[in-house]
């Protein structure tokens, strides 16, 4: 009887050890989970600190990435931890198109012209532009061209050539023109929306914060060019053209004032799909 009864206590602390044991691993266990989970989010925090503000894109990867090596550590399961990671994957390329812009650093003379998303409205010559077509405005009131088939818009002139260039880039209008004073001196060189200033032949120039816009003044503080980049489809512009030894040609808000003074107002053309939009002043 006191051997059975030795028996049962020895099995009853082994027990108890056993249970204590199982007991300080779960603790353990919780522990670790706890810890990773805290370096995670410490990860992803550092993460998003750092890398958002130049690349949002690369921090919801990294969180993704993340978030998947997390699941696979401590999920048993492999069939959830495969669809876990799939549906994490999904999600970020579902996010992606929605996450802002990095927009590329700028001095005060040289930077981008980057597309808004706005509706020029109805109160302009070209307002009845089919979607999707490219369109060139010569001031808002003044003249336009829209080619619908064709992917490119020029203006020339007579003796300077072609003076204004734009076409349609993968994502959007690439506008290429030389801005210059009446005097015939060059204020700006634009290639494919990005532009170079002349610091000595301007006062100021001025931006909007979405970076659609440009106005450059000139030295006396009048507007020498303007360009808003209205959405991807249109480009509205203004400013003063020409080449040396001939007279310029301005374009400004509700009219474009020719070299030999023709004025021309509230125009707007459509060549056949075929040709593009072709402007050519005297």
């Amino acid at each position: 009887m006191s051997q059975r009864n030795s028996r049962r206590r020895q099995n009853a602390r082994k027990r108890a050890e056993q249970e204590a044991r199982e007991q300080a691993e779960r603790k353990r266990q919780r522990r670790d989970v706890i810890g990773t989970v805290l370096f995670e989010l410490l990860w992803f925090g550092s993460d998003a600190y750092w890398f958002w503000p130049q690349s949002p894109i690369a921090t919801l990867w990294i969180g993704s990435i993340g978030v998947a090596i997390a699941i696979y550590r401590h999920v048993d399961s492999l069939d959830f931890v495969v669809r876990a990671i799939a549906a994490t994957a999904a999600t970020a390329l579902i996010v992606q198109p929605y996450l802002p812009k990095v927009l590329p650093a700028e001095t005060e003379t040289h930077g981008w012209l980057i597309p808004a998303n706005d509706d020029i409205g109805s109160d302009y010559p070209c307002s009845w532009a089919p979607k999707g077509s490219l369109v060139l405005l010569m001031g808002r009131h003044g003249m336009g061209g829209i080619t619908t088939g064709h992917d490119m818009c020029v203006a020339t002139m007579a003796g300077c050539g072609e003076f204004i260039h734009v076409k349609r880039g993968p994502a959007g209008i690439l506008l290429t023109t030389t801005v210059r004073a009446p005097d015939s001196r060059i204020v700006a060189r634009i290639k494919n929306n990005e532009f170079h200033l002349v610091q000595n032949e301007m006062s100021y120039a001025e931006r909007s914060d979405d970076r659609s816009t440009l106005t450059v003044n000139d030295p006396d503080g009048n507007e020498a060019f303007y360009a808003r980049y209205v959405n991807p489809h249109i480009m509205e512009i203004r400013g003063v053209f020409g080449c040396p030894g001939k007279p310029v040609l301005k374009v400004e808000d509700r009219q474009v004032i020719t070299s030999n003074g023709a004025v021309i107002s509230d125009s707007c053309s459509q060549p056949p799909p075929y040709v593009g939009c072709i402007f050519v002043f005297d």
